[in-house]
């Protein structure tokens, strides 16, 4: 049916299967004695009958993130990011800075009122990353359930809130240094012109001490050479600041740099804007308990049915395989990583697990501390990389820096076999 150019839908229903509205009801004799209302048509201009057959609440809204969640989460996303090897040189700026981001997140979790119902419908994963030691090496599977569990319970952060929105640009700047996928060119822009209007306010002491670094960073030259501790300092030195901004303009600057929206027309099908990397992260939270998840969880060995499964999914389901080889480039893994390999690098290993096994590979009834810190290192490599072969013993730092024959007298062997069995789990039997 199309009355006035508009597709309609007749839906045709027999009296009493459906009760919508007073025109729906019975009625008897209404065409004459023995001549009852049997039936009845609705038709539908705007799809209403499917829409609402799929999705029966309607639209969910969408929950607006508040600043000290989106905080949160770009602080997570950073941390996660230089745990790499590349920014864990002892001594340097890049570890201090990964060390206090994690330290500054795990207070604010320690934080949580675990009296309060939220707090406890969300308990397994709070108590987990209250434990500091699963905060030594993160996931990205890891960190999504923070982000998505843990980030809204968190309490309002109260203070210079300009400030904060200035932390939020700048750590958007960071992230765009980690992370090539990232643009973060219109962060850069308004931090430009959160300098250009503190250039004005001359007559304020405490803008005038910082004078140089403002107009510093209203060069092309900074934003060229920017690195992770220009912007840090930036950050520190400027964000202050920006309290004596509000006021001069109504609005001092609009930080909501996500969300874009332009007319192109009548609107057609509804298309999906989820990147590959986020339906692969939702995938691995929502079915942590899928058999052949927990088997890569728990170092068991996968079978070629397995292994089948898995590139169904993340090839055909979740996307292309295009899609994820780019995935597995972008992560700086091995282009011939088994795709075991790249779903242990996402959501890591059971390390109590993972230290059961190995007490029993060196027939130990429990590891020295010397032991336990080599393990470690073993086990941190697996989760950065995914996988492991005996040779990175030999040739890496910090492995190939160790006396192996004092850590493990006569055992280090075993060792070997040990990351023989990581390695080859994440293989078709």
């Amino acid at each position: 049916v199309e009355l006035i150019g508009s597709p309609v839908t007749a839906h045709k229903f027999k009296c009493g299967e459906a009760m919508i509205g007073r025109g729906t009801r019975l009625s008897d004799d209404i065409f004459g004695p023995d001549k009852h209302k049997e039936e009845f048509y609705i038709f539908d201009w705007c799809g209403n009958f499917d829409f609402f057959g799929e999705k029966p609440k309607g639209i969910e809204p969408v929950r607006t993130q508040s600043l000290t969640e989106r905080l949160f989460g770009l602080r997570a996303d950073i941390a996660l990011l230089l745990q790499a090897t590349q920014y864990q040189e002892e001594g340097s700026w890049k570890k201090d800075w990964h060390d206090e981001l994690k330290e500054l997140l795990h207070d604010q979790l320690m934080h949580l009122n675990d009296n309060h119902i939220s707090v406890r419908e969300h308990w397994e994963t709070v108590a987990r990353y209250r434990n500091i030691a699963n905060w030594q090496v993160l996931t990205a599977v890891g960190v999504d359930d923070m982000k998505r569990e843990i980030a809204p319970l968190l309490p309002t952060v109260g203070g210079n809130e300009p400030a904060l929105k200035f932390d939020m640009l700048s750590l958007y700047v960071q992230l765009s240094l980690l992370d090539d996928s990232f643009d973060a060119s219109r962060s850069e822009g308004k931090i430009t012109v959160i300098a250009q209007r503190l250039k004005k306010l001359g007559t304020v002491p405490q803008v005038m001490a910082k004078i140089d670094l403002i107009n510093e960073v209203l060069t092309p030259h900074f934003w060229e050479n920017k690195s992770l501790a220009s912007i840090e300092k930036m950050r520190v030195e400027l964000r202050d600041l920006l309290q004596f901004l509000s006021g001069n303009s109504g609005r001092t600057f609009d930080v909501n740099i996500d969300d874009e929206s332009s007319f192109k027309g009548e609107a057609g099908a509804i298309n999906s804007t989820m990147t590959y990397r986020q339906k692969v992260l939702d995938f691995l939270a929502e079915h942590r308990d899928m058999p052949v998840l927990q088997k890569i969880q728990n170092i068991e060995q996968l079978t070629s049915d397995d292994v089948y499964d898995l590139e169904r999914i993340f090839w055909e389901e979740l996307g292309t395989k295009e899609d994820y080889e780019r995935f597995v480039k972008h992560e700086q893994l091995d282009e011939n990583i088994p795709i075991g390999g790249f779903i242990r690098k996402l959501q890591g290993v059971d390390r109590k697990k993972a230290i059961e096994i190995f007490t029993e590979f060196i027939s130990a009834n429990q590891l020295n501390a010397e032991q336990e810190e080599y393990l470690e290192g073993i086990l941190n490599y697996v989760c950065q990389n995914g996988d492991i072969q005996v040779d990175v013993l030999l040739t890496e730092s910090p492995f190939n820096d160790a006396d192996e024959d004092s850590i493990f007298p006569g055992k280090f062997h075993k060792v070997g076999e040990f990351v023989t069995l990581l390695h080859k789990a994440i293989t078709a039997a």
